[in-house]
């Protein structure tokens, strides 16, 4: 979650990631816009790292992101407002 003054927490989910990230952790990077959303998951999915999430919006989080695993099993979190 984005609060003011440039500051993220985050709560666990209930939701498991899936057993090939059981060990890693979510890296979440706030973008500019949407656009860039999708132009950086393009460019790391074009460069061969898979897609954990195709970019969306979710009305649970009100935040429009992508999701893709790196190569030591952690995901990378694309998200703007």
């Amino acid at each position: 979650m984005k609060m003011k003054g440039d500051i993220t927490f985050f709560l666990n989910s209930m939701i498991p990631l899936d057993r090939q990230h059981a060990q890693g952790v979510i890296l979440e990077f706030y973008v500019k816009d949407r656009a860039v959303v999708e132009s950086k998951y393009t460019e790391l999915t074009g460069l061969g790292h898979h897609s954990y999430q195709a970019p969306n919006f979710s009305e649970a989080i009100n935040a429009y992101f992508a999701m893709i695993n790196d190569p030591d099993g952690n995901i990378v979190m694309l998200t703007a407002d």
